[in-house]
């Protein structure tokens, strides 16, 4: 049979496997401070806003997950924003049991008002321009009350390096106050306009800039999900050395074949010097080696071993006038696993696959071998699951105060690594034995264990005590604890093995061996197929779920980083997404299950394929072997493109009366859809087309005392229809009843009481502060720690909420340390509230007055002329033009704003 070459399994589907209950992706950075001019020059956008909602959700096409951080725009100074909200996508992120964390990634807080250096993703997605190096957080000075725009640093896994000698002389900004910060920016944007445009053509010329990811729809419904980008990291490690197997590792030694991105290939010697500092310590038992190259990405490839890239396969890295500030990040993706004790510290984390990604807009910072070597030893040793070390010269200390160090690793470094890979146990704590169980064995089948320990004191001799069982026939154990030798006979055999220290302390632990008849299965590799679940039909591009069950009926275990499920007719096609899905993380024993749940995505184009697979061993001998999966012939869609992309908008809000509109449908030529209610009171009119196309839909009157909300679907597509409940006081011919309808619908307002809206009475302070913030998305504001107004004490009901608006810069409250909470609000004043709630604290000045009753004498002028042209008002008289701004605001009038306001 023909060989397959390693590199056919680098394109591997999603594996959902319910043993590996929870799995993780961690990663760490490297990185220099860059220039001022460098990221004014090579950010696509530059904001200044406030934080709205972050999320996170699982890109099932991806196999990633990815965070949205959502924005309330105040100022654009650089690229072509015009919406008022945008959403940013980063990498990592936390959705059910799955986590991916990248270090170096920004922090993010709800409320948090931040400015931000932003480029995008190939997609036109938006993301922070250099990581962590592109945020800014504005602060304020509880001393001086002045407001400063602060870069973080980061997190405790980011490593940051000496400028090099090319930045020395340029200016770095770190911290600067907000105004001062602001007009440094437009100052040396006017100085670099022409750098700037040059830029952007160069990179960006096809590549848009939107302002929401494409087919991104909001699950948060009014609740935060937040990423766990600060989750302590949990201690992790490959398993590799406890049975005396090598961690290996790989390099694509291709630099990218975009011309936009610099040549950049890390020289091998270097990376083996990197390897050989940590297999090279005296007694550890990891050894690292080198297994060839990979033309893959490691984000594609479910093989084991530690993978070197540095052409940007992964995507992450962005262009830079000079050289870029973030170096390179590494780091590994594990999974949840049996817990081994080693040195007193619980493993719980398997590492399968680690990664060093260097930056190839960073090359200038690899140009002599040892600065090479000193950043890949350093990432290298966060790939094995070591963190950053207290000791400054230590290589995994998180500053490196000189580059040119070499592949030396130090004293601590060694410990760290002897800790977590020890070669014959040993470490803190009373002795004990921390294997668990061992592997089954087969009859006429070589079998080698090893039973680990750890505390006490060193050396340690292994014994079976007498009385409590025996060994398996065939197999011996060894004063050094290896369990070798061929089974002779099948059975379940209970023992018990005992460890003595050279203090002469003892620890026992009761394990088991189940040995398997050889030879039943008619060879050493061989498997029959007993299930699956597949579904006969999907839409093109569609992420779906697929579980094979086969029976292991050779002679020898399935277990390593060579063992796949890969894809036949024709053999190893990549149709579904990729052609193997690695079992490293499985051992399947001769007559046991493998039990097997993988995501597989459909191909674009539509039609009929074959879905059949078969057990595969990557040696160059075996190949594949067993029974074949009973083909599917799945058909694909009807029609090719996206089906479809995107809806738009993603939801509406209704009166309770019968009404009746429609959203856009984006999707690719040719692709024929259709339109699916999910409410009995939402009703479709025209909800089917091909290509681009609208849904027109209808809803019926809401005649109960709450609430509703349904939903329409289109393939994996959500529109979302809100609709709020009648008021007895709020009749159709109300010329508020609209916007009270969809203030009730979003819950920004329950009434009254009684069943009313009290359209006319006048809106108090305390009221609109909970009208504000609701309409912000906040529904149950944090209770502040300290009472911050005089007349508003925790016993009111709107505490939380006021609290809120001053801490969103909204209010500054009525003077002397008090907030008036029930005097009623003057329209002028609404002005001001509103203004600053859609994120503009400093609106410009017009160039003309607009209403005749607000001169430019009025405190509020500007507020009140940004009103109108935000087209929230148009004043309370046409002809001619005024705004009553001394008058009371009613209950009505605030639905009509708000509304406006927030686009509810």
């Amino acid at each position: 049979m023909k060989r397959a070459p390693l590199s056919s399994f680098l394109k591997p589907l999603v594996i959902l496997i319910c043993l590996l209950a929870f799995t993780q992706s961690i990663s760490a950075t490297t990185a220099i401070i860059p220039p001022d001019d460098d990221l004014i020059i090579g950010a696509r956008v530059i904001v200044k806003g406030r934080v709205l909602s972050i999320e996170s959700s699982f890109d099932e096409q991806q196999g990633r997950i990815f965070t949205y951080v959502k924005l309330k725009v105040q100022e654009v100074l650089k690229g072509q924003i015009t919406e008022r909200r945008i959403v940013i996508k980063e990498l990592g992120g936390r959705v059910g049991d799955r986590i991916s964390v990248v270090y170096g990634n920004p922090e993010f807080a709800l409320g948090e008002q931040v400015l931000l250096y932003l480029d995008t993703w190939k997609d036109g997605s938006l993301r922070t321009y250099q990581m962590f190096l592109g945020k800014f957080s504005i602060v304020r000075d509880e001393k001086t009350g002045q407001e400063f725009a602060v870069r973080g640093t980061g997190d405790g896994h980011v490593e940051v390096l000496p400028s090099h000698s090319g930045q020395q002389s340029a200016a770095i900004t770190n911290r600067m106050e907000v105004s001062a910060y602001l007009a440094m920016v437009r100052s040396r944007l006017a100085a670099n306009v022409k750098q700037s445009r040059r830029f952007e053509q160069r990179y960006y010329s096809n590549v848009p800039t939107l302002a929401s990811p494409p087919g991104y729809v909001s699950e948060a419904k009014g609740v935060e999900i937040h990423p766990e980008f600060n989750l302590f990291n949990p201690p992790v490690r490959w398993f590799e050395p406890d049975t005396g197997l090598p961690v290996t590792y790989t390099l694509n030694p291709h630099p990218s074949d975009d011309p936009g991105i610099p040549s950049l290939v890390v020289d091998p010697a270097d990376i083996a010097a990197a390897a050989n500092s940590w297999s090279t310590v005296q007694g550890c038992a990891l050894h690292i080696v080198y297994a060839g190259n990979l033309d893959d990405c490691y984000t594609f490839t479910g093989t084991p071993g530690i993978n070197v890239v540095s052409n940007n396969c992964d995507g992450r890295n962005s262009p830079t006038t000079g050289c870029a500030g973030i170096l390179a990040w590494g780091g590994y993706s594990g999974a949840f696993y049996s817990p081994i004790t080693i040195n007193g510290t619980v493993f719980q984390y398997r590492v399968t696959q680690g990664f060093v990604s260097c930056n190839p807009w960073a090359a200038c910072n690899f140009s002599d071998h040892c600065s090479v070597q000193f950043i890949v030893t350093h990432e290298m040793g966060h790939a094995l699951g070591l963190g950053h070390s207290q000791y400054q010269q230590a290589t995994m200390y998180a500053i490196a105060y000189y580059i040119a160090r070499c592949a030396v690793i130090w004293s601590d470094d060694q410990d760290a690594i002897r800790f977590v890979y020890p070669g014959s146990g040993g470490g803190p704590g009373p002795l004990s034995i921390t294997t668990t169980s061992l592997a089954n064995g087969t009859v006429g089948n070589s079998y080698s264990q090893t039973v680990l320990a750890s505390g006490g004191t060193l050396p340690y001799t292994w014994s079976l005590v007498p009385g409590q069982g025996t060994l398996p026939p065939g197999l011996s154990l060894s004063a050094a604890g290896a369990i070798t030798g061929t089974p002779s006979t099948a059975g379940t055999y209970n023992f018990t093995v005992k460890v003595t220290d050279a203090a002469s302390a003892t620890a026992q632990k009761a394990l088991s061996i189940v040995v398997a008849s050889g030879g039943g299965g008619g060879g050493t590799f061989n498997s029959q197929f007993l299930s699956q679940t597949v579904p006969s039909s999907v839409q093109p591009g569609q992420a779906f779920s697929v579980n094979l069950k086969f029976l292991n009926t050779g002679s020898q275990i399935w277990f390593g980083s060579d063992f796949y499920l890969a894809s036949q007719n024709p053999a190893l096609n990549q149709t579904w997404g990729g052609n193997g899905v690695s079992l490293a993380a499985f051992a399947t024993s001769p007559g046991q299950q493998l039990d097997l749940t993988f995501t597989a995505s459909a191909p674009f184009a539509p039609g009929t394929y074959n879905f059949q697979w078969q057990l595969f061993k990557n040696d160059g001998v075996t190949n594949f072997f067993g029974q074949m999966s009973t083909n599917v012939a799945i058909q694909v869609g009807s029609s090719g493109g996206t089906c479809p992309s995107s809806v738009s908008p993603a939801s509406k809000s209704f009166n309770p009366s019968v009404g009746s509109d429609s959203f856009s449908v984006t999707a690719d030529a040719g692709c024929n859809w259709s339109a699916v209610s999910n409410a009995a009171w939402i009703t479709i009119t025209d909800g089917a087309g091909a290509g681009n196309g609208t849904v027109s839909y209808s809803v019926g009157a809401n005649a109960s005392s709450s609430i509703r909300n349904g939903t329409i679907t289109i393939g994996n597509q959500t529109f979302t229809v809100y609709q709020g409940m009648p008021f007895t006081d709020v009749a159709l011919n109300n010329p508020f009843y609209d916007e009270i309808g969809r203030l009730s619908a979003r819950s920004v307002t329950l009434g009254c009481g009684g069943s009313n809206f009290c359209p006319n009475d006048p809106v108090t302070r305390e009221q609109m502060a909970a009208f504000i913030v609701r309409a912000l998305g906040e529904f149950d504001p944090p209770t502040p720690v300290t009472q911050r107004f005089t007349d508003v004490p925790p016993t009111n009901q709107f505490y939380n909420f006021v609290d809120r608006m001053a801490a969103l810069n909204i209010t500054l409250g009525c003077g002397g340390g008090n907030y008036c909470p029930s005097s009623p609000v003057l329209r002028e004043q609404m002005a001001a509230f509103l203004v600053r709630a859609v994120g503009e604290q400093n609106p410009p000045n017009p160039a003309s007055q607009r209403f005749n009753d607000v001169p430019s004498s009025n405190q509020f002028y500007n507020f009140i002329d940004r009103m109108a042209v935000l087209n929230i008002t148009q004043g309370c008289s046409l002809a001619p033009p005024m705004y009553c701004p001394g008058g009371s605001v009613t209950r009505g009038q605030m639905a009509a704003f708000l509304v406006r306001a927030f686009n509810l």
